[in-house]
């Protein structure tokens, strides 16, 4: 589905990614984990667009995407989320949500005075999508608040709220669950697994405790490069990943 093939990226003379081969499928839960400058956000940036790569290229279903913007990445349906979230604190949830609604209700300036019934059909078929996924992630509740005043677990679960109001087809997400308390992350988690079967997920988190009980396939970043791949049970059990972890 999503697929990126001898990925190089440099910076200066530091090597940030080299010759990074991964995989993301439909219907399974991907994992890319690695140490602390492994080369993780780097790998998402390059894949959703906001870096070039120096080598290699990046495919979506067979199709070469290497060279377009972030904004392209986006429209095909690729979307991603941030360590930190990126919310509009002086909007409520509802207005965060259907900023992030994907396409427009009218093609022209002059449209919606000549096809009112279509607008008002679009922006209400929006506000009806926008509350079915606060209610899924269990914030429907919050929709008329603040998006200044949530907690940062809240935070996160409007992140990727607004993530899916894109109608993503792969979400790559940057640690959906940093700083979010242990109950708290498994709920995020036991949702992402709900949408597996249609929804394409590469996510890179540093809690293990939660992404090895939910992670389909896991990569290993270490230094820019690949280390090991596999189930969480053949990661966890690989005597190099163990090394890079605790220098064993």
């Amino acid at each position: 589905m999503l697929a990126g093939r001898g990925l190089g990226k440099s910076f200066g003379g530091v090597e940030a990614l080299r010759d990074v081969n991964i995989e993301v499928r439909r219907g399974r839960i991907t994992a890319l984990i690695g140490p602390n400058g492994s080369g993780k956000s780097t790998l998402i940036n390059v894949i959703s667009g906001v870096y070039p790569p120096d080598r290699g290229r990046v495919e979506f279903e067979g199709r070469d995407i290497t060279s377009m913007p972030p904004h392209a990445v986006a429209e095909l349906g690729i979307i991603r989320t941030f360590q930190v979230p990126r919310v509009f604190r002086g909007m409520s949830v509802i207005e965060n949500m259907l900023a992030a609604a994907k396409g427009e209700g009218a093609d022209g300036v002059l449209s919606p005075f000549f096809a009112r019934s279509r607008v008002k059909g679009y922006e209400l078929s929006c506000l009806r999508r926008a509350r079915e996924i606060l209610d899924f992630l269990e914030i429907g509740h919050m929709r008329n608040e603040y998006a200044g005043s949530l907690s940062g677990g809240q935070q996160k679960l409007l992140a990727l709220a607004r993530a899916l109001m894109a109608e993503p087809r792969v979400l790559l997400l940057d640690e959906p669950v940093a700083g979010v308390a242990p109950a708290l992350a498994r709920k995020i988690f036991e949702k992402i697994l709900e949408l597996r079967n249609t929804i394409g997920f590469l996510i890179v988190e540093h809690n293990m405790d939660v992404l090895m009980d939910f992670a389909d396939h896991v990569y290993v970043l270490h230094r820019g490069e690949v280390v090991a791949e596999g189930t969480p049970k053949e990661v966890l059990g690989s005597k190099q990943v163990l090394e890079v972890y605790f220098g064993e």
